[in-house]
């Protein structure tokens, strides 16, 4: 098990299963990490979706405050795999912020695949091994 605390941030597209995988990180590791459901690439992403800015400034401040320990969890999937799970946007709104997602991920961060069957703890077995191999 992981012994080193840290923030362990889990971004993602809508309903890509980001509270899901956190619910059973947070469980698994006894709780050692404080971990967020979306930060500050969250609201990169959404700020440029939606034309609203607080300007860039202001994020990079943030991510500097957090870097030397957090941790970045992108979820990435298929956006019609996020429209099944119910999803409240279009898939081309999906694939505006997947796109968004990729370009502004910070260059700390775990990137998991998570295809249409993969189970959470599927996800956890191999978010685990990627965090052990960077300690």
């Amino acid at each position: 098990m992981v012994q080193l605390q840290r923030l362990v941030i889990f971004e993602g597209l809508d309903r890509c299963g980001k509270s899901s995988l956190r619910a059973a990180f947070v469980k698994h590791t006894v709780e050692c990490h404080v971990t967020l459901d979306r930060f500050v690439t969250s609201c990169r992403v959404y700020d440029l979706f939606f034309n609203r800015s607080y300007g860039t400034q202001f994020y990079d401040k943030l991510e500097q405050i957090v870097s030397d320990y957090s941790l970045v969890v992108f979820i990435d999937t298929a956006p019609s795999v996020c429209l099944a799970r119910g999803a409240q946007y279009t898939l081309e709104e999906l694939e505006t912020q997947r796109r968004l997602f990729l370009q502004n991920l910070p260059p700390r961060t775990i990137y998991l695949w998570k295809a249409e069957n993969n189970t959470v703890n599927q996800l956890l077995v191999k978010l685990m091994e990627c965090i052990d191999a960077l300690v």
